[in-house]
């Protein structure tokens, strides 16, 4: 416990003091820079500690305040310091030239939200839980208006902050309620909503595509590595009851809510055009990849299938991690391209893996690995998943096997459409030649935003082979927060541990044979010249990079047969000509629940407010009639119900 406390000090004090730079970035920089790392690694030191049983579980009473380090807490405290060690260093390389002397505000808002973060999975007291939560909310929200000259960045920041105001909103009454006693299907209902809001659950997702293309890369890093999946610690925090009923419940709508979230997010993030777009629906895939891990093993535990219910925990624990490692990498590429191209629409850049070589291999590795492809480390949490939705379809009970079949249905096509999505990234962003002068003109980017590309990747590697090591902790914690406890000597803990470190095994041969293979082609091509001959060029004698396809139109023929689903609207720009110099074609897939309940919603309640607003501009006979007819009414109420009662 002292490790953390002495984080939450380091990142408190970190913070507190970058703005008193003034407009020296450089120094702010660097005061931010040294007090986050210093504090992530001992943050990471103390979680790790706790989770290797080197340190006891510990609380911590203030006064009104009561702090605990528990397996959980420490277990979502990794995703917060994996990406935030990566996140710190790019930050000052991102932001170079572009605070306008507000780099201290910046460091102060990041390691606050930093702090928050850690403070929510410490704080065990309702009063001061929700006091964190909204403190995360508020300093993430002037995060993602910190580049606000940009209408869009407004934007996205305003429904970014409705959605943290109506998530403590819900929370709000489903923690009174608990605190009485009270915790029953509403409250458990509100605190799904309350808690849904910051995952991403269908529905509840539209300020994940908004505020991740508004916010600088590094905060969309530690956004979507670590910050919504404090949503999950929320739910798993609830006092639910561990009665078969309450387990049932709870693991359907989380189910239910994975299987939605996974297909839906992964589905348009294939249609987007802006880079960190796709990443941020890609979030709300893997967000749903949890929720079918959490549901399925809820639904093991309620049915007595203590195998289910560990693997199932144990799938989705492990991919919470390595989607940490693997998406901050991502968003941290992101930002990389967006600062030597100055685009996020992938369809405007192409040719950067010949300028940008090391970005590109960084953000080759973490794209397939989340993809969910073997032998890295994201195939290994959906592995544990699929193992565990195959125990489900042949426990013999119908409901279990009426949620296997569907899980696995759905992850097979989810995998398929998350190799669409980044094969799209990958060749429209790195592959083929520059569509504009600007990504011409891109080139590699520094040391200080590369290392943390590499930081990610190590992560990586390390949760490769650690996993099997962490299954018998992850069998632990799932036994807890079922209320069942798992005996080791009859379980399948040791199996699968000895799965996961065989594929572990095997991803180091894949990778060492990789690399020998392509040491010896480079070795091969630095003997032999070069041969350049012409190629065919369908009879065009300067072949262009208008010839070759777009992101848009590589992913096309997936987007039309999803038509139904993504309701995409093509806009066709073209010279009136017999030979139209210019010619243009753009696909807009706009966000299904915006599209269908959402803008509905705030348009009805739009005109109603509109016409409830002419009471507060009318004449002054109109407020004398309304007195009038409110004072009749009370005395109405007044003769007749109180002479009822006597």
């Amino acid at each position: 416990m002292n490790l953390i406390l002495i984080t939450s000090t380091l990142l408190l004090l970190g913070g507190l003091a970058a703005p008193f730079c003034g407009k020296r970035d450089s120094l702010a920089a660097t005061i931010g820079m040294t007090s986050g790392l210093f504090a992530c690694a001992i943050g990471l030191a103390g979680a790790l500690a706790l989770l290797f049983g080197v340190l006891p579980p510990a609380t911590v009473r203030a006064g009104c305040l009561s702090l605990t380090l528990d397996s959980l807490s420490a277990l979502f405290q990794l995703p917060v310091f994996v990406a935030g060690i990566p996140a710190i260093l790019h930050a000052k390389g991102y932001l170079a030239g572009h605070a306008e002397g507000r780099t201290g505000w910046f460091w102060l808002f990041f390691l606050w939200t930093l702090g928050a973060m850690v403070w929510v999975t410490l704080a065990r007291t309702p009063v001061e839980f929700l006091v964190a939560w909204e403190m995360m909310g508020m300093m993430s929200f002037a995060l993602v208006a910190f580049e606000y000259h940009e209408k869009s960045t407004l934007h996205a920041a305003w429904i970014y902050l409705l959605a943290c105001h109506a998530g403590a909103a819900f929370l709000i009454p489903a923690f009174i309620f608990g605190g009485c006693g009270i915790w029953g299907m509403g409250a458990l209902i509100a605190g799904l909503i309350g808690f849904g809001l910051k995952i991403g659950f269908p529905l509840l997702h539209v300020w994940l595509p908004e505020a991740h293309p508004a916010a600088p890369a590094p905060v969309s890093a530690v956004m979507s590595g670590a910050m919504i999946n404090l949503g999950f610690y929320g739910i798993l925090q609830m006092p639910y009851a561990t009665d078969e009923t309450t387990l049932q419940t709870l693991g359907w709508i989380l189910l239910v809510l994975g299987l939605t979230g996974a297909f839906g997010g992964i589905l348009f993030a294939v249609a987007q055009r802006n880079l960190k777009r796709l990443l941020a629906y890609s979030s709300v895939e893997n967000m749903g990849i949890l929720g079918i891990g959490f549901g399925l093993g809820f639904l093991g535990a309620a049915y007595g299938k203590h195998v289910i219910s560990v693997t199932a925990f144990a799938g989705a624990f492990l991919h919470m991690l390595n989607h940490a490692a693997l998406k901050s990498s991502l968003f941290l590429g992101a930002g990389s391209v967006l600062r030597s191209t100055s685009t996020l629409n992938m369809d405007r850049m192409g040719g950067l893996a010949k300028r940008m070589p090391k970005t590109f291999l960084s953000f080759l590795f973490s794209a397939i690995s989340l993809s969910g492809l073997p032998p890295f480390n994201g195939f290994l949490g959906e592995l544990l998943i699929y193992i565990a939705a195959f125990l489900a379809l042949n426990a013999g009970i119908t409901a279990l096997t009426g949620a296997g079949l569907p899980v696995l249905l759905i992850l097979a096509m989810v995998g398929g459409l998350a190799a669409v999505a980044y094969v799209k990234a990958l060749s429209a962003v790195f592959l083929g030649e520059p569509r504009t002068q600007a990504a011409a003109d891109a080139e590699e980017r520094p040391f200080s935003m590369l290392l943390p590309l590499l930081i990610g990747a190590v992560f990586s590697f390390i949760l490769l082979f650690s996993a099997p090591v962490l299954m018998p902790f992850f069998a632990d914690l799932a036994g807890a927060l079922t209320g069942q406890a798992v005996d080791f000597s009859e379980s399948v803990v040791p199996a699968l541990a000895s799965i996961l470190a065989r594929v572990a095994l095997f991803s180091l041969f894949f990778s060492a044979t990789a690399g020998i293979l392509l040491r010896l082609r480079q070795r091969n091509l630095a003997k032999n010249a070069e041969k350049i001959k012409p190629t065919w060029d369908c009879g065009y004698a300067e072949p262009t990079a208008r010839m070759e396809y777009t992101g848009t139109a590589f992913v096309q023929p997936v987007v039309d047969f999803f038509a139904n689903f993504l309701h995409p609207v093509k806009k066709v720009r073209m010279d009136r000509k017999l030979f139209p110099a210019h010619a243009e074609i753009s696909v807009e897939t706009e966000d299904a629940a915006d599209r269908t309940v959402w803008k509905p919603f705030f348009h009805f309640f739009g005109r109603a407010a509109d016409k409830i607003h002419r009471l507060q501009s009318g004449y002054l006979h109109l407020y004398v009639l309304v007195m009038v007819l409110a004072l009749l009414a009370m005395l109405i109420w007044g003769f007749y119900f109180e002479g009822g009662a006597e």
